[in-house]
């Protein structure tokens, strides 16, 4: 059975600050298994948000602060979320995008950001559960002179929801597949607030 990893998130006034847990093994949470629940729940992803936290370009590079904005877009006629923005850190800027699909059999398919430098998306699965989403999708990365190599990534995506301090919000987990130890490695962390 996957093991799954799951998200808890916690806002702070500053600074914001996410965190991952790991369930007792065996446990997975309920996925969602009802089509207007499903789409209720990725409509609420609609709209302009800001983001904070860490976030790191490389496993073995070191966290940095991370600010994003992010405009998502939810089309119930399609059952897509689609996602356009950039981050920036203290070595500059990236833009991300991406697109995630409610299927028929209430899974997901796409990524969450999908976008990298030199990077095709090659397969993904996902599925929603009651307070949060979860992505896993292969990359094939390509850079000159080399090989060509697989990038497996998984993201916990929370609900969104109004935090005691009045903000509507959502957490971000971002884990890549470390090829030495074939352990999930935390690479972002953010905490996104609607900004519209």
């Amino acid at each position: 059975m996957r093991r799954f990893l799951a998200a808890a998130f916690a806002l702070a006034l500053a600074p914001v600050a996410a965190f991952a847990q790991q369930p007792a093994a065996g446990e997975t949470p309920p996925a969602i298994t009802d089509r207007a629940e499903a789409e209720a729940f990725m409509g609420l992803f609609a709209g302009s948000w800001r983001a904070d936290g860490n976030s790191r370009a490389a496993l073995a590079d070191p966290f940095e602060e991370t600010r994003c904005n992010l405009t998502t877009i939810w089309d119930a006629a399609t059952a897509t979320l689609t996602n356009d923005g950039r981050c920036s850190t203290v070595r500059g800027r990236i833009d991300i995008d991406g697109s995630v699909t409610l299927l028929a059999d209430l899974t997901l398919s796409g990524g969450f950001f999908s976008r990298f430098q030199n990077a095709e998306l090659v397969n993904s699965t996902g599925q929603l559960y009651g307070d949060r989403f979860y992505v896993e999708a292969t990359y094939l990365i390509s850079q000159p002179n080399r090989e060509p190599q697989n990038l497996t990534v998984q993201i916990w995506v929370s609900k969104p929801a109004l935090q005691p301090d009045g903000r509507f919000a959502f957490g971000l987990i971002a884990q890549a597949l470390d090829p030495a130890t074939q352990q999930f490695v935390d690479v972002s962390n953010l905490v996104f607030v609607r900004s519209n």
